[in-house]
């Protein structure tokens, strides 16, 4: 499933391809450019810019999703033409880690360069806090999502990584790849807290856990051992490979991210239509091999390639087909239920489109001959 910030297009010759609004220049700027527009903008609208932009038709990296299923159901009836089938997908949250709303912020849109890239994996020390969230709570299915994170990681990062040749991390790929579980990697890093003189994997995760700000410096054996005894663990070392990942290619490569790690947010409470519709957000992230490019139009900023990764991908674990014919009728139900445009969406034109559909839709007039007649 794609956010709005990627669509499946197609060429004069009818060829699909995948195609991204282009960064800095089209959503950092149209952002930009609806803020200034806004009269009177409220705070709450500031602190959940990103989704308003989306609500409001600017692409984002969101993907809009409801925890109200009778919203999505409406959602799903709605927003397909009416002799087409609908579909609802259904994800399983236990799938999924919360991330910080702050990401949401009107100035978290633009405090970086990346423009509409918002990367939940460019704050390592918020991907680090978010997984022990996860872990501190979490149920037995989403610790069998953890688990499974853990199993496939190692082995995405060894295929990810078994061509590369000149980079300065090299060495630490080669010594990484030796290890095929966590438990072995675990293991090694505790042994090499205790050498006087430990290996360049080793030191390589110490400089990482001083970037990600958990440690700062260490001077004897004993703050040595300590710190071994706090500062190894799946969680740091999981994210020890996104921090490796990055770094290793340096933006000449599209970066390493693990496949099936799923982020998702929520705006903060005081939003009321959001509220109303059981709002989330799946965050998604996107790359570029800037060496896969296949065209792009700097007027209309568009750009097509045959390599842009997802990096926080979201498959549905269900999806409902729902036939064309049943739609009138699901929609009758939700409206006797007050799950409508009226109830969902709040606004004054809203509520005035639904009271003009319910009461002037059946009783329309027409002219005929120069007479009214009802149709």
């Amino acid at each position: 499933m794609l956010s709005s910030i990627e669509k499946i297009k197609k060429d004069p010759e009818g060829n699909e391809y995948r195609a991204m609004y282009y960064s800095y220049t089209s959503y950092a700027k149209a952002s930009q450019a609806f803020y200034r527009e806004i009269p009177d903008i409220s705070n709450t609208v500031k602190r959940n810019f990103m989704a308003f932009c989306q609500h409001h038709g600017i692409p984002t990296p969101l993907l809009d999703v409801s925890s109200f299923p009778l919203s999505a159901l409406y959602f799903a009836c709605i927003g397909s033409s009416d002799n087409e089938d609908a579909f609802l997908y259904i994800f399983d949250k236990n799938n999924f880690f919360e991330i910080n709303n702050q990401s949401l912020e009107f100035k978290d849109v633009f405090s970086t360069n990346q423009g509409f890239s918002y990367d939940p994996l460019s704050d390592l020390k918020e991907i680090i806090k978010t997984i022990y969230n996860f872990k501190f709570d979490a149920n037995r299915k989403q610790i069998d999502y953890w688990h499974s994170l853990k199993d496939s990681i190692i082995s995405e990062f060894n295929l990810y990584t078994k061509n590369i040749e000149k980079d300065p991390y090299r060495q630490y790929i080669e010594h990484l790849r030796q290890f095929n579980n966590f438990a072995g990697l675990i293991e090694y890093f505790v042994s090499e807290f205790k050498k006087a003189h430990p290996s360049q994997l080793f030191n390589g995760y110490m400089k990482y856990l001083r970037f990600v700000g958990v440690i700062t410096n260490y001077d004897n054996a004993n703050d040595k051992w300590i710190a071994g005894q706090r500062l190894i663990d799946d969680v740091l070392i999981y994210v020890f490979f996104i921090y490796l990942g990055r770094e290793t290619f340096n933006g000449s490569q599209v970066p390493f991210y693990p496949k099936n790690i799923r982020f998702f947010t929520r705006t903060t409470s005081d939003w009321g239509r959001i509220q109303s519709q059981g709002g989330q957000f799946i965050v998604q992230n996107y790359r570029v091999n800037s060496n896969e490019i296949l065209d792009s139009n700097p007027d209309i900023k568009i750009i097509k390639t045959k390599n842009l990764r997802i990096a926080s991908e979201c498959q549905p674990d269900y999806v409902i087909r729902i036939k064309s014919k049943c739609k009138k009728s699901i929609l009758k139900e939700l409206d006797d239920l007050n799950v409508n445009r009226k109830s969902l969406f709040q606004d004054k034109d809203s509520i005035a489109n639904y009271v003009k559909e319910k009461y002037f839709k059946e009783n329309l007039h027409f002219v005929n001959e120069g007479k009214d007649s009802l149709k």
